[in-house]
């Protein structure tokens, strides 16, 4: 006698993303915090929102360890 078992997994998966709003958002160094809603999460339309705000730049090999 064979008896085949499969289990199912619990709970769900995924981001669970349906039927929400994207909403990316930046926090400054100096504690603001910039959102914009997005219509999606890919990064052609996050790129170019990163790339409008000023950056510090961190040089990793002056760094101690």
């Amino acid at each position: 006698m064979k008896a085949i078992l499969a289990a199912t997994r619990k709970g769900k998966r995924g981001r669970g993303a349906v039927g929400k709003t994207a909403v990316f958002g930046l926090l400054k160094r100096d504690g603001k915090v910039y959102t914009v809603v997005v219509p999606n999460t890919q990064s052609a339309i996050l790129l170019p929102i990163v790339s409008e705000f000023n950056h510090f730049r961190i040089n990793h090999s002056n760094l101690k360890s």
